[in-house]
């Protein structure tokens, strides 16, 4: 039981409390109007505004899919699964039989 609170209960509290400041932050600048201004080098066209949290949440969903893909793999380097395959097996045969 240590294990499973080690990989999978305290990452997603960490996770929830760290997150937690940047959902927040980004809502008071949403509130507030703070918007960021893309201007284009290559068109004579007028710029793009857009809410800086868009920029943000960017980042977030990149640090939220890397940190889901590290778990992954720690999760399937640390759990033992062999007494599964006791359970598992008979069950896919049958699955498999179904299809074929």
């Amino acid at each position: 039981m240590i294990g499973y609170n080690l990989l999978c209960i305290l990452p997603i509290v960490l996770t929830f409390i760290v997150f937690l400041f940047f959902f927040s932050g980004n809502y008071l600048l949403d509130d507030a109007g703070i918007a960021y201004y893309l201007e284009s080098k290559t068109h004579r066209k007028p710029g793009d505004i857009e809410p800086i949290s868009i920029w943000t949440q960017s980042i977030i969903k990149g640090v939220a899919g890397f940190s889901a893909i590290m778990t992954f793999i720690s999760f399937f380097q640390t759990v033992d699964f062999s007494s599964l395959k006791r359970v598992v097996m008979p069950f896919l045969c049958l699955y498999l039989e179904f299809f074929l």
